[in-house]
């Protein structure tokens, strides 16, 4: 990841509407609801949350690591309550010198009662007498863990796609055939070049519960870009989309199609709402497909003297089509945010059948110069027209 930094443009556009037209509103947010649910404000981001099958919902987010962009320990937690009050926070990762500098983006999924696959990027750490890119290019994977108690306890780790180049944002996604993919992205070493270093769409693939897994092939690559955060779904259709960034592009995110494990389609998601950024899909009750991203769009910009300019974003969610295609009606969960506040790293998950839980990494910036970054939560509601029939 070691993010090169987005400028991302205010862009004004008069003819947009933020609030969804009567007739086409789909959710209604709840601003009671928000509240922070991180254990610490030192460089917590990159959330991930899924209910479980026993009805707990599991919390994963990193922490350390600048503010928030790398992340040092993976910390998870557990709520039996609906995300009102937590237990049981764990760092399951954490620095492993000499290997590792840390480990950064959790993401996991239930693919049996109480079995869970977790994934986090290790960031591998080079010797002393070694090029610094390239000696963490040697060491860096995706490491996978698994727990057969709903996450009370986990296995020794397994490491693959090492030595590829610097791994990052692994996406974890089952399909219909029992299939488990993993989409992450990947700064390889001819990836770099004098002036930039460029970034691609990988993909794994198991075919045995995650026990053994496939060599990395490329989903989506553009010359001169950078291809980063991904985040797939299965869709009804047996595809899969993984949506990405794709910085120095002027559009984003983009969406890319796979069948199988190969990329069958590419496209822009979004155009209207500047670049958007860190993008996350979700599957709505009604079956349309949501997506989040965080983006500028009017947005002030960050404040003179802020480390990071990028994290002084909003985030936004469009609901699309069942072909995670066609998406127009958007909405801002948060609303309007301050000048010195910044919404980045959303995701989503559905709490029940009627409620959607958007989940972003919350930055402070503090009149000294300092910033805090913490998880933050909100519950929306989706309205139903009288008459639909709940999928």
């Amino acid at each position: 990841m070691k993010r090169i930094a987005i400028l991302v443009s205010v862009v004004t556009h008069v003819a947009a509407s933020f609030a969804a037209d009567p007739d086409e509103a789909w959710v209604r947010w709840n601003p009671p609801s928000d509240h922070i649910v991180s254990h610490t404000d030192q460089a917590a981001a990159y959330p991930r949350a899924k209910r479980l099958s026993n009805g707990e919902i599991l919390l994963g987010y990193h922490h350390g690591g600048g503010l928030g962009e790398y992340g040092t320990f993976v910390t998870l937690r557990r709520s039996r309550d609906g995300g009102r009050s937590w237990w049981d926070t764990r760092d399951i990762e954490m620095p492993e010198p000499p290997e590792f500098w840390g480990f950064s983006n959790v993401d996991f999924i239930e693919i049996a009662p109480g079995r869970i696959l977790l994934v986090t990027a290790a960031r591998g750490k080079a010797l002393p007498d070694e090029p610094e890119f390239l000696g963490e290019c040697q060491r860096s994977a995706l490491r996978i863990r698994m727990s057969d108690d709903f996450g009370v306890t986990w296995s020794a780790p397994m490491h693959v796609g090492k030595g590829r180049g610097r791994v990052w944002e692994p996406s974890v996604v089952r399909l219909a055939d029992g299939a488990i993919e993993i989409y992450y992205a990947n700064e390889a070493p001819d990836l770099a070049f004098p002036d930039r270093l460029d970034q691609r769409i990988e993909l794994i693939r198991s075919s045995d519960g995650g026990r053994t897994w496939s060599e990395p092939v490329t989903i989506s690559q553009h010359a001169g870009r950078r291809n980063g955060m991904p985040a797939a779904l299965a869709l009804v259709n047996g595809r899969v989309a993984c949506a990405q960034e794709v910085v120095r592009d002027r559009h984003s995110p983009f969406i890319a199609q796979t069948l199988q494990g190969k990329t069958v389609e590419e496209y822009v998601a979004q155009t209207e709402y500047a670049f958007g950024a860190a993008p996350y899909l979700l599957r709505a009750p009604d079956g349309t497909t949501l997506l989040a991203f965080h983006s500028g769009f009017h947005k002030p910009p960050a404040p003179e003297n802020a480390t990071v300019p990028w994290m002084f974003t909003n985030v936004w969610v469009q609901r699309g089509d069942a072909d995670a295609k066609n998406f127009r009606t958007i909405t801002r969960p948060w609303g309007e945010i301050d000048a010195l506040e910044g919404l980045f790293f959303p995701s989503l998950f559905m709490k029940d059948t009627d409620t959607v839980v958007a989940l972003a990494s919350f930055l402070t910036h503090h009149r000294d110069g300092s910033s805090t970054t913490q998880i933050r939560w909100i519950e929306g509601t989706f309205l139903r027209k009288e008459g639909t029939r709940r999928e």
